[in-house]
């Protein structure tokens, strides 16, 4: 059964999330997926549930993604959980994007906030660029695809 999903995409000021804004030119940093248990998201050290209001303080605006089958979407995410996230993995879509390097740094091991998104987008059957490997989105080139397939439900 299809439904939607909700991206969360997030302007933090960590440094981090500066070199990744000044890189891409844009103001988004971060992506987490919101759930009925909070939000889904690859931070250090893993693929963790938050609470949304740790994000209060930050420019965030929700995206809606729709996907031909949650369920597959929600079984990928729940294999996800706990997975490792890596700065490396962060990098990659950095890499792609300047240089058009494609580079999977750690492969199955581990994975970044984007990844996490696209890998779950995909898996319900969701179309977001798909000729684009998973490893090669930033967060502003997800915001980019999912607005060019899908609606804005929400703006903070």
């Amino acid at each position: 059964m299809g439904g939607y999903i909700r991206l969360m995409f997030v302007s933090e000021t960590t440094l981090q999330a500066d070199v990744v804004k000044e890189v891409t030119d844009s103001c988004w940093s971060h992506v987490a997926i919101v759930t009925e248990r909070g939000l889904a998201e690859a931070v250090w050290p893993r693929v963790t549930l938050s609470r949304i209001v740790e994000y209060d303080k930050f420019k965030t605006e929700i995206l809606k993604v729709y996907i031909p089958d949650i369920q597959a979407a929600t079984d990928e995410l729940n294999r996800l959980m706990n997975r490792h996230y890596s700065l490396l993995d962060c990098l990659s879509g950095l890499l792609y994007m300047l240089f058009g390097i494609q580079i999977s740094f750690r492969g199955e091991k581990s994975i970044d906030c984007v990844a996490l998104a696209i890998r779950v987008i995909r898996a319900g059957g969701g179309v977001v660029a798909p000729e684009i490997d998973s490893s090669c989105f930033t967060p502003l080139s997800l915001y980019v695809a999912c607005k060019q397939a899908q609606e804005v439900s929400y703006r903070r």
